[in-house]
């Protein structure tokens, strides 16, 4: 959320590539918020088609410190609130 000075990096991702999709599939693709800490925000990801879940993945997100709210930025009071309603979709 560049507009409110939060800016993420993407530190690690890791994937399981389940089943094949084709340009034409409608697919749907929701994150989930797994842990986070200071500095850092772990994400779930999972893409379906209809029922079938084609590709799951962990994402770890780490702050920029060179965001525009510096280094010192840290994540818990800003979003600890929000975590109840996060979705990404």
């Amino acid at each position: 959320q560049a507009e409110e000075g939060i800016v993420f990096a993407v530190r690690r991702v890791e994937a399981d590539y389940l089943a094949p999709a084709r340009l034409q599939d409608e697919l749907d693709v929701t994150t989930g918020l797994v842990g986070l800490g200071g500095a850092r925000i772990d994400l779930i990801q999972e893409v379906r088609r209809g029922g079938t879940l084609l590709f799951t993945a962990g994402v770890r997100g780490v702050l920029d410190p060179h965001g525009p709210l510096g280094p010192h930025l840290r994540l818990v009071p800003l979003l600890r609130p929000r975590t109840s309603r996060i979705e990404i979709s």
